[in-house]
């Protein structure tokens, strides 16, 4: 026994010692025993991946679309399934006269079923009302989706032609501007112009180049001067047609108009305004470069051209392509806030949107926030073109912002441009009349140019035969 209680201290410090041991041990080798005790993550797998929200989910997602349109497969597709390998994507396509009829395409919806759905701005504003599509606001709120990201102008006219509620999103919108030669300006030592432009200043910078055997203006209206015209009439608020009571009237004959008449008829004689030959496609395709030799204001041949922004594509195509040494870059273009063509200012070509009876809504909407929010243009590095202008402008940062930012200076009104779209969804014989009343001004506006009419004669009688044309529609049960 007192062997026994001999022993027993150096016992103790033995335990003690070996407990000790083991937490040093344990604090010196804490990060091999935190790798063996905790769930390993591996490096190797993307972040995007660790953070799928659909990785315990298998998902099959049916995206519309209109054949001749089956982009998304390529530039969309695969990038997204990368991310979110649990999902699959097919692709079903919408009879192609049915982006223009509601009735038949929702007829095709609630056969077909897609979740996902890319639509012309006609089909979403009459979706939206049928109450067709999902609302897209609580998916934003949380998921915490950067919708300030987004250019305000195109998202605030998203939610007004959804009454209030955004039901979709587009990932591009197109606009126009005026694009400058700068070469030419500091050549003919011409001030460039700086700034909002109103379409007076542009005249006045355009007749600055009378006599230097350059053309100071070009357009994509110019191969037909009455669209030059209007664009720019309607661009300072003048319009064509009036609501008088219920009933459509002429409005072509104003001062205003006159004036507007007159300078454009004057520099296409004086020959500061251009009109170039159309450009001519080879039968077995032309390239950049053929089609670049035939741009006059690509070629240092025009000071400034009126474009839209499928032209700023071109522009980069010319550099990348074919060569174009130039510098130019492009302005906004100041309208009226009371101007009547601001479609030409904001509109999109598709908005994503969401089937209201899908059953894979949270899968949808992981697509339409991966093509609207940024990851899509980080994936892929979309061509520019594919989408001339992103909705979202920071994705247009490695892009000269001289030659893009116009587009997102402009002071379009969406509550107007909703308008606009409106007006011809409620009454589509209004088409048909903006049809009549160009070919009658092409042809009236050719007899001022040959000097056969003068310009009171022009839109006297233009009047005349505007009058004539809503009276027959009127008749026909169109506009009134």
């Amino acid at each position: 026994m007192k062997s026994n209680d001999h022993r027993s201290p150096f016992r103790t410090v033995a335990a003690i010692m070996s407990v000790i041991i083991l937490l040093g041990c344990g604090w010196w080798f804490r990060g091999d025993l935190k790798d063996m005790l905790g769930p390993k993550i591996d490096s190797s797998i993307p972040a995007a991946l660790r953070d799928d929200p659909l990785a315990d989910k298998e998902v099959t997602l049916k995206i519309h679309q209109f054949p001749q349109t089956g982009s998304f497969e390529y530039t969309i597709r695969k990038p997204f399934i990368i991310r979110h390998p649990s999902v699959r994507i097919t692709m079903t396509n919408a009879p192609n006269d049915s982006n223009t009829d509601a009735s038949k395409f929702i007829s095709w919806m609630e056969q077909e079923k897609p979740d996902l759905l890319q639509l012309p701005m006609n089909l979403y504003v009459q979706l939206a009302a049928e109450g067709k599509l999902k609302s897209i606001d609580s998916f934003i709120k949380s998921s915490k989706f950067d919708i300030d990201s987004l250019y305000a102008p195109l998202v605030q006219l998203l939610r007004k032609a959804g009454g209030g509620e955004l039901y979709g999103l587009s990932s591009d919108f197109t606009s126009t501007a005026l694009f400058i030669n700068e070469d030419l300006f500091a050549k003919y030592g011409v001030p460039l112009p700086k700034g909002n432009i109103t379409m007076d200043e542009v005249l006045v910078a355009a007749a600055r180049f009378q006599g230097t055997g350059v053309s100071g203006l070009d357009s994509y209206y110019s191969r037909n001067p009455y669209r030059i015209v209007n664009f720019i009439g309607q661009s300072m608020g003048l319009q064509s047609i009036s609501d008088s009571g219920g009933t459509m009237h002429a409005t072509v004959e104003s001062g205003a108009w006159k004036e507007v008449w007159q300078k454009v008829a004057g520099g296409y004689k004086e020959g500061w305004l251009a009109k170039p030959k159309p450009i001519v496609y080879s039968k077995g395709g032309s390239t950049m470069k053929d089609i670049y030799k035939q741009d006059l204001f690509a070629q240092g041949k025009i000071a400034m051209k009126i474009d839209d922004s499928y032209y700023y594509r071109m522009m980069n195509s010319y550099e990348s392509e074919a060569g174009m040494k130039l510098s130019w870059s492009t302005l906004p273009l100041h309208m009226d806030l009371s101007a009547t063509n601001q479609t030409q200012y904001l509109n999109t070509g598709t908005v994503y949107a969401i089937n209201t009876d899908t059953v894979n809504s949270e899968a949808a909407w992981e697509l339409l926030r991966f093509i609207t929010g940024g990851e899509l243009v980080k994936s892929s590095q979309l061509s520019m073109s594919i989408n001339p202008l992103s909705s979202r402008e920071t994705d247009m940062k490695s892009q000269p912002s001289n030659q893009w930012k116009a587009f997102y200076q402009t002071n379009v009104d969406p509550d107007q441009v909703f308008a606009e779209i409106n007006l011809y969804q409620k009454n589509p014989s209004n088409s048909e009349v903006n049809s009549q009343l160009e070919q009658l001004g092409s042809g009236i506006m050719q007899s001022v140019m040959d000097g056969k009419i003068t310009v009171d004669a022009a839109v006297h009688q233009l009047q005349e035969k505007l009058e004539q044309v809503l009276l027959m529609v009127a008749k026909q049960g169109g506009t009134k």
